[in-house]
């Protein structure tokens, strides 16, 4: 839960200067340190969409089978894990 608002903390850093290609290494650095295969990473201010990305992969780790991350069309599972 911590790199997820570390990751908007730092993307929202990034997007004010509007510097996509550093915010992009960045967000990358940091899922593999968090060894995370993907993420899909969307920064809005009211009604514009400031960054919109798809960095990593979502499928198994496996070379063969990976798929590129989509910033639209990529589906996630979530789960509550506050119980």
């Amino acid at each position: 839960m911590f790199w997820f608002f570390f990751l908007i903390a730092l993307i929202k850093a990034d997007s004010t200067e509007l510097q996509c290609p550093p915010a992009t290494a960045s967000i990358q650095r940091l899922l593999d340190e968090a060894y995370i295969p993907g993420a899909s990473v969307i920064v809005l201010n009211r009604d514009e969409i400031l960054y919109q990305k798809g960095i990593g992969y979502h499928s198994p780790p496996i070379p063969e089978q990976r798929q590129p991350m989509n910033a639209v069309s990529s589906i996630f599972v979530f789960a509550s894990i506050s119980k």
